[in-house]
């Protein structure tokens, strides 16, 4: 069986105590020990059940390209995958301080404003190369009567993942199905949802004319160009690459082409599928795997 290795930090004390069941704890927060798959996603589970606002990191031996795999949970970094190999992710924190108590100068400020616009313009001729992961979650399967109740878009701006996620208002309650499936509820729409014509604005804006990128995407766009159209919006004429055809056409014995079925395939998590964000990030990592860019 491969080594597992398990750090916690700022967890219950109950936690810890519960992970020695399996686990030898060698120095505070660290455990070690020798368990087979099944065991070892259990206590992941068990750990992200119980673990409150604390942080959480789990590798293992496994047969690949560099020997081991790990997963995070509530840290600053998280994981991607690249070519089958998992990489940690920093995001970049930008800094809230004023750039006059930094102490540039009139004319630094300038030259820092002009390579802003030229970035922008470089952007924006180069956009229809760029690609964005979208993912939309519904309240049925039909665009014509039925509502979009989340948005989701993932893009890197250089080694920086922007992510785009919005909650939807909709008039009526969602059906019990829809709730349980997305962990999504009424409550959760009326306080932080925003008026669709709203959100499609932002949408556009975060999009432009970069390729659409998603499992199954000709649905997604269907339900935001029924949305545009409700909105009074040109529907969306941009590009678009569906990662659905994409692994029919690299994995031809498939039991199914789910997305969830697909993730396994290819060692993506499926944990908490079903949330746009979620979906959307699935998405890029089996865009990456399938060599979409």
């Amino acid at each position: 069986m491969p080594m597992t290795v398990v750090t916690l930090t700022n967890v219950p004390s109950s936690l810890r105590g519960d992970l020695t069941k399996w686990l030898q704890e060698i120095s505070t927060g660290v455990y070690v020990g020798n368990i087979n798959a099944r065991i070892r996603e259990e206590l992941w589970k068990r750990i992200l059940d119980n673990i409150k606002q604390g942080q959480a990191t789990l590798s293992y031996a496994k047969r690949g390209e560099i020997g081991y795999d790990f997963m995070v949970h509530n840290t600053k970094r998280e994981v991607i995958y690249c070519d089958g190999i998992p990489l940690v992710f920093l995001p970049k924190e930008v800094s809230s301080t004023p750039m006059q108590q930094l102490g540039f100068s009139n004319a630094a400020k300038h030259e820092k404003i002009k390579r802003a616009r030229q970035h922008r313009k470089s952007v924006s001729e180069n956009e229809s190369e760029r690609y964005v992961v979208i993912d939309v979650e519904t309240t049925g399967i039909n665009p014509e009567k039925d509502q979009i109740i989340e948005i989701a878009a993932i893009k890197m701006e250089g080694s920086e993942m922007i992510v785009f996620q919005k909650l939807i208002k909709i008039e009526n309650g969602l059906q019990k199905e829809i709730a349980e499936l997305t962990g999504i509820t009424d409550g959760m729409l009326a306080n932080d949802g925003k008026d669709i014509a709203v959100v499609l604005d932002e949408f556009l804006d975060f999009v432009g004319n970069a390729i659409l990128v998603g499992y199954n995407v000709k649905f997604d766009i269907s339900f935001l160009n029924a949305e545009l159209k409700k909105s009074g919006h040109a529907a969306l004429m941009n590009k678009s690459i569906c990662l659905l055809q994409e692994a029919k056409r690299k994995q031809k014995l498939l039991r199914d082409y789910k997305l969830s079925t697909v993730l396994k395939k290819y060692d993506i998590s499926t944990e908490g599928l079903h949330r746009a964000y979620v979906d959307a990030k699935a998405e890029y990592e089996l865009a990456m795997k399938l060599n979409i860019f």
